[in-house]
């Protein structure tokens, strides 16, 4: 089982990393553990190896794309009227020309093999991708360059000896700066991060003041670079499109299977026409981005991907991938993940306000365990809280809630997570639940401790309507208590909504989770069917239930 990850109080918050790369520690483990050990050394060879296929590459491909446009009776332009006012600025070519330094000193930057595996298949794949739309999508630049002088004269005609003026969009150079960013951003530290996103600055803002590049260029090329972080992110992606994709696995109990069986199969209905409305939206985005293209709309036309892609990969996390699609680690999610989803992210940040507008955006449903949406800055600030666990794959943390005693265990919205997550969910509420009874005046507490308040732990979502639900749940029939009679004492305190089915699921994990426990080793239960250790305080349903609030 894949343990939740923690941050916070107690535990060891993750190295920061370069953009688009948080949580490095769990990153360089996952290195270690693909066998790119850092035990062995830094991948020198391989990089030198890597150097020999890519540069030759890079310039054979790049000047054929070069020479093909400059052989074509017609290449146009495509430039926005505000871009006539920009400034030429001889000096930038200096920043300009430094990338090729970068690139190649990048490769050796990298600490392992994985690294390295990784960082070179976003450089060849941003070269690829660019040069097939040099060669389907010629432009040409349209701007005469003033006459220079001098060394930076000199460095012009360097560049004007193998670069022509084509290959335009999208700008290479601008998708190679930020892999490149990324790289170099994970490895340095200090004064010397600050110089180099100073420096990197200058290398983005060249391509306009050196007349190399028109602004839809630098647009498209930071598309494409996005597209390279985010699609490669280091982890290998799977063709994971089993029908049995989420629900209780093959150890439930045979006397559950049954059950199981029907339960799993709703659930993948319910997860395949999720998906199915997804990719419907996609494919409405594409044909309002083709309708918008012959009317030669060509920069709504591109905005129009943008949601398209979004749409088209949670289509593919409710198809089999999972929550890997949003990439998010110890509460953070690629900087490279949040802007390839930024459309859906965006529309369902306002979804889960909108949903909760009349709502309470968290009540309290065991004594100091709170259920519901995600919470906002206000909504941490007025809470109060001291633990959160965080359910919800699709929003990347508040800063103030990883420090905290947080944990996350991403699981998709409006479908039955799987048994491995209702156990890892469990387990995570159930220890900081232990840690929070521990600081309000148990045993090893400490007089800071008592000084900070009573205990309040959140369990969210995007909403907390549903798998907040089904993780309490979980938690407390792991204490012994029925989950249709946890879900009955939720209801009596917030909208919840869980299918059916999912109740099945919830029972026969339970009976999986007690079936895997050795004979004997479980104690007696009281006469509530509480185990010794749960708590057998809930919240009187008669009384109105505690809000933070709105």
């Amino acid at each position: 089982m894949t343990p939740p990850e923690r941050t916070g109080v107690g535990a060891d918050a993750p190295a920061r990393g370069g953009p688009g790369e948080p949580g490095l520690a769990v990153a360089a483990g996952n290195m270690r553990a693909g066998g790119g050990a850092s035990s062995d050394g830094r991948p020198t060879l391989q990089a030198a190896l890597w150097l020999v296929f890519l540069g030759p590459l890079f310039f054979i491909s790049y000047g054929y794309a070069n020479h093909y446009s400059s052989g074509l009776p017609r290449v146009g332009s495509f430039v926005y009227g505000w871009e006539r006012d920009l400034p030429f600025w001889p000096w930038t070519i200096l920043p300009y020309m430094s990338i090729d330094l970068f690139y190649a000193i990048s490769l050796f930057v990298c600490a392992s093999r994985a690294e390295l595996r990784t960082h070179a298949a976003r450089l060849l794949a941003a070269t690829l991708v660019s040069v097939a739309c040099f060669l389907v999508f010629p432009l040409r630049f349209s701007f005469s360059r003033p006459p220079t002088s001098g060394f930076n004269g000199w460095l012009f005609d360097l560049l004007t000896g193998f670069d022509l003026p084509f290959n335009q969009a999208p700008s290479l150079h601008i998708s190679l700066l930020m892999i490149l960013w990324t790289c170099y951003a994970r490895h340095v530290r200090g004064a010397w991060r600050w110089l180099l996103h100073g420096w990197f600055t200058l290398i983005g803002i060249s391509v306009l003041t050196t007349y190399q590049h028109h602004f839809i260029d630098v647009w498209t090329g930071a598309a494409v670079g996005v597209l390279c972080l985010y699609l490669l992110p280091g982890e290998p992606w799977t063709l994971r499109f089993a029908r049995r994709a989420a629900g209780v696995g093959a150890g439930a109990a045979a006397t559950a299977t049954a059950t199981a069986d029907a339960g799993d199969g709703e659930d993948w209905r319910r997860r395949r026409r999720l998906a199915h409305r997804y990719a419907q939206g996609c494919v409405v985005f594409l044909l309002l981005a083709v309708a918008a293209a012959r009317v030669d709309w060509v920069t709504a036309s591109l905005l129009l991907c943008w949601p398209a892609f979004s749409l088209a990969m949670v289509a593919l996390a409710y198809y089999g991938q999972g929550e890997r699609v949003f990439q998010k680690q110890a509460g953070r999610m690629r900087v490279a993940a949040q802007w390839a989803l930024a459309p859906y992210l965006l529309a369902a940040w306002v979804s889960s306000r909108l949903y909760t507008l009349r709502v309470a955006p968290q009540v309290e449903v065991y004594p100091g365990v709170w259920m519901g949406r995600a919470p906002s800055a206000r909504d941490l600030r007025r809470g109060g809280f001291t633990a959160i666990v965080d359910l919800a794959a699709e929003f990347p943390a508040r800063r103030a809630a990883r420090r905290l005693d947080y944990t996350q265990v991403s699981m998709l919205d409006l479908v039955m997570p799987s048994d491995e997550q209702l156990r890892a969910a469990a387990a995570a509420i159930a220890a900081a639940y232990g840690r929070g009874q521990q600081r309000d005046g148990g045993a090893g507490a400490t007089s800071a401790d008592e000084a900070a308040g009573p205990q309040r732990l959140l369990v969210h979502c995007a909403l907390g309507y549903s798998r907040s639900a089904l993780a309490i749940a979980a938690w407390r029939a792991t204490q012994g208590d029925d989950p249709a009679a946890v879900l009955e004492h939720l209801r009596a305190h917030r909208a919840i909504v869980v299918a059916p089915s999912w109740l099945r699921l919830l029972r026969d994990s339970q009976v999986w989770l007690d079936s895997r426990e050795p004979q004997g080793s479980q104690a007696p239960a009281d006469g509530q069917g509480r185990r010794p250790g749960a708590d057998p305080r809930p919240v009187d349903d008669r009384q109105p239930a505690r809000e933070t609030p709105r």
